[in-house]
């Protein structure tokens, strides 16, 4: 059975632009986009501005997603499990990594801009919610 990857972060209509080297998929891709079948995440992304350290990351990012479809058929798509157009990032990092065709570069972009966003995250962990600081529960 398939299940939507609803963390998908790009719009059908983008996607649909970028070169993609294996033909079901280039299909299922055409399909979606007559059926309107964006992602929640991407529809949450096209909605809400973003801080510059976040953009970065999704353009990025976005280069190993095309990097990763215009390599579709040369990976083992099987052992990854990629039936459908909307893979996870694990699955598009980890059957590139496997085919040794992670781009180097791209990678170390991709790890550049990760740091940036935690750096500026970081300092705000307690004041964003993410943790509680629990230090008089001590006394």
């Amino acid at each position: 059975y398939q299940i939507k990857n609803n963390f998908y972060p790009f719009l059908l209509s983008e996607v649909d632009t970028w070169y993609c080297s294996d033909a079901d998929i280039r299909q299922s891709i055409q399909l979606a986009l007559i059926r309107n079948d964006d992602r929640f995440a991407a529809k949450w992304i096209a909605e809400h501005d973003l801080s510059d350290e976040a953009q970065n990351i999704l353009v990025v990012g976005k280069n190993i997603y095309k990097d990763f479809y215009a390599k579709l058929n040369q990976l083992n798509r099987p052992k990854f499990k990629i039936d459908t157009w909307d893979a996870g990032w694990y699955q598009i990092r980890m059957s590139l990594n496997d085919a040794n065709l992670l781009d180097d570069k791209l990678n170390s972009n991709f790890q550049s801009a990760m740091k940036a966003l935690g750096d500026k995250l970081l300092p705000q962990i307690y004041d964003l919610g993410f943790l509680q600081n629990d230090i008089n529960l001590l006394d």
